[in-house]
């Protein structure tokens, strides 16, 4: 039993003596079986740490380095030291990292794993069941989607969460497609199932509509070209919206109303080359290639189409260019050729037997050429769109690099035909540089459709109008251009301030150019608007159309008389009607209308030494086939003889006296009866006393025959010394009746 108790104890003094706490070696303990009531305490190092014994390395290892303040691990697979942690302070990163990634929830959408992190739900795997899947979608914030992105029928775009905000939503792919029931917008090479995909097209009312069909251009590829809009603009002061398809053009009406009025019509172009004069006294336009301004203008391209070759007249190579066919247009001195590898620049220099078509022309550079088709450009033609009165300025830099005085001349052309007197001239003197500005202004009308074009021509071929680059030394300054021209507006109606259409109901007219045009047209006055023409009818009256009277009607009008002047107008003449075997009322009344006479007198003195009968001034336009009663009452009287002078009645062919008398003096009581018995023809002698006034008289009934023209007082001597009638002699005709 001593025995047995002894054992216990000296087992209980070793257990005791192994929890003694000890220093730890830095190499440690090897234990193979450990347990720990509190606490664990590893080994601690300064810096990194290493192990002493080879055996170790075959172990993974845990240790501290206080100094840098960092966990370390062993691992006996690299044989290599790792630690955790950027050392010296917390890791608050990579904890915040740790603790933003928590999963606070999942949820499936469709075939798709979404976790919600933080309040956002983003896409974590696809569903094993289904077979959707990609990126996720964001709902607060952006989402980046790359590559093709794929909605799948019969969703569009869905969105998660009680939040969402689907009022921004942007898509970066190569593809888009938003798939519904009445728009596809995709790149697609071919689509024939409209009933899924619907294209886009402007109707009839130019307005914007989806098609019920797909419009091919050849093959199965769309027609990009003529069946899509290609260009949109607004021009100022108007209030349309234009668009191109293809070439051909197309106006919408702004619904925001007119647009504000331009402040006039402008224009500011010029030219950045050198225009040079290669031949002689050659006039030739000047060309523009840069519009800096324009309102109102344009600068047109005029083209020429045709065939011809270029050589020295035979086979050699020259700058002879036969024109043997003309296409289109008209060639133009000036004109750059392009086509049939012909040198680059070489332009129409002058005319030599072609005029704008078939002929022969100088080019500016030699070359040799086979029969080809040349096509020629100039853009030198300025086109007007809106009629007004224009202030025209250019000026033009001009140089020449020979010796001696030259002169050049500029002038307009308006629609292809010079202006009168719009020319002018300067010289030039010395050479290169021989610096000259050339500038003036016009202020010309132009109408809707004008052109306007600058000319010039000189005998120096080496004048030109220099262009010039910007330069650096000796002075610094800007390019110079060799033509400047510019358009201002003085006068004239704005577009969209003035009458925009004309015409009648339902066909308005809006060319900027109206004609107005008369016309017989229909049963009652009308006006006919078309083609830009405006037509005024006034057809003939009839029994069936109200209009104007033809001269015929007329007559038979005029010559009726009212009933209730009848009853009047006979009173006078009623012993007289029962003699007269007229067989109708106008007939019968015509001799006794009363008519306003017709009264004539000679404003001054009459004088002839003809023993003819000459007309006096005294004279009174007649009717045919009417009778007139005439009365004459003058003065006259015979210079420096006693023998007197005659008087006569002129009167158109046909005429008869009816009754006539005459009566004058040879003096103051002195009474000559002078019948005269029928038309030019001179009566009887008086006024037989010298340098005597003595008053003379005509009385009688002229009836006129066919013929229509005047009664005209003549007068004669009876020898070759002076006669007078005087100022104020009287003629005074009534017209009687018709014949």
């Amino acid at each position: 039993m001593k025995k047995l108790l002894f054992i216990l104890f000296v087992c209980f003094v070793y257990s005791a003596k192994s929890q003694v706490y000890q220093l730890m070696p830095q190499y440690g303990y090897q234990v193979l079986r450990m347990s720990f009531d509190s606490t664990l305490q590893i080994p601690t190092t300064c810096g990194a740490p290493t192990l002493k014994s080879v055996y170790n390395t075959k172990r993974g290892a845990i240790a501290f380095d206080s100094c840098n303040n960092r966990f370390y691990t062993y691992n006996p697979k690299t044989f290599t030291w790792s630690f955790l942690g950027s050392g010296g302070t917390t890791d608050t990163t990579s904890l915040s990292n740790r603790i933003n990634q928590r999963i606070d929830s999942l949820k499936r959408s469709r075939d798709s794993i979404f976790a919600r992190k933080n309040g956002v739900f983003v896409f974590q795997y696809k569903d094993s069941i289904g077979s959707g899947g990609g990126t996720g979608w964001n709902i607060i914030g952006n989402t980046t989607l790359t590559g093709n992105v794929t909605i799948a029928t019969p969703y569009n775009i869905s969105f998660l969460g009680t939040d969402e905000n689907p009022k921004q939503f942007n898509v970066v792919a190569d593809n888009i497609n938003l798939d519904g029931s009445q728009l596809k917008i995709s790149a697609l090479s071919s689509v024939s199932d409209t009933t899924l995909y619907k294209p886009l097209s402007i109707d009839a009312n130019n307005q914007v509509y989806k098609m019920q069909n797909w419009i091919t251009g050849g093959g199965t590829s769309i027609d990009t070209t003529n069946k899509w809009v290609n260009n949109i603009t607004r021009t100022i002061g108007k209030d349309s919206i234009i668009y191109y398809i293809g070439n051909t053009r197309y106006a919408i009406k702004d619904s925001v109303g007119t647009n504000p009025p331009a402040s006039g019509y402008y224009l500011s172009i010029s030219d950045s080359t050198t225009q040079d004069n290669p031949t002689a006294n050659t006039p030739r336009a000047v060309k523009f290639n840069t519009t800096d301004l324009a309102n109102g203008f344009s600068l047109n391209t005029q083209t020429a189409v045709f065939v011809g070759t270029i050589n020295n007249g035979g086979a050699g190579a020259g700058t002879t260019l036969n024109v043997t066919s003309l296409t289109s247009g008209k060639i133009k001195v000036g004109m750059v050729l392009t086509g049939g590898s012909i040198t680059a620049g070489t332009f129409i220099s002058a005319f030599i037997s072609g005029s704008g078509g078939i002929g022969t022309y100088e080019v500016s550079v030699s070359q040799l050429k086979t029969s080809a088709t040349y096509t020629g450009t100039m853009t030198s033609q300025i086109v007007c769109a809106n009629t007004g009165i224009y202030n025209l300025q250019f000026s033009s830099q001009m140089d020449k690099t020979d010796a001696g005085v030259d002169y050049v001349n500029f002038w307009l052309r308006k629609n292809g035909t010079d202006i009168t007197a719009s020319a002018g001239v300067i010289s030039l003197q010395g050479n290169s540089p021989a610096y000259m500005m050339a500038a003036w202004n016009y202020v010309i009308q132009l109408v809707a459709g004008d052109t306007i074009e600058l000319y010039w021509g000189s005998a120096d071929i080496n004048m030109s109008i220099r262009a010039e680059s910007s330069q650096t030394t000796p002075l610094v300054h800007p390019a110079v251009q060799s033509t400047i021209f510019t358009i201002t507006q003085q006068s004239g109606i704005l577009a969209g301030t003035g009458i925009t259409a004309i015409g009648t109901s339902g066909n308005q007219q809006t060319g900027s150019v109206q004609t107005l045009a008369t016309g017989t047209s229909g049963t009652d006055f009308a006006i006919s608007s078309s083609s830009n023409t405006q037509t005024f009818n006034l057809p003939t009256a009839s029994a069936t159309n109200r209009g104007a009277l033809s001269t015929t009607d007329w007559s038979t009008f005029n010559g009726k008389i009212g009933a209730s002047d009848t009853a009047t107008m006979l009173s006078k003449y009623q012993r007289s009607i029962t003699a007269v075997k007229y067989s109708d009322t106008a007939s019968m009344l015509s001799p006794y209308v009363r008519n306003t006479p017709t009264i004539a007198y000679l404003s001054s003195d009459f004088n002839t030494s003809n023993t003819t009968a000459t007309n006096t001034n005294l004279t009174i336009a007649v009717e045919a086939n009417t009778a007139y009663r005439i009365m004459i009452n003058g003065s006259a009287s015979k210079a420096t003889s006693s023998t007197g002078m005659k008087i006569s009645i002129g009167a158109p062919t046909g005429t008869t006296i009816k009754a006539n008398a005459s009566l004058g003096q040879n003096a103051i009581s002195t009474i000559v009866n002078s019948f005269i018995t029928s038309v030019n023809s001179l009566g009887s002698t008086f006024a037989n006393g010298v340098a005597v006034e003595v008053p003379f008289r005509v009385e009688g009934i002229i009836v006129t025959g066919s013929t229509a023209g005047s009664i005209t007082l003549q007068a004669a001597t009876v020898t070759s010394n002076a006669a007078t009638i005087y100022a104020n002699t009287l003629m005074t005709l009534t017209k009687a009746y018709a014949q």
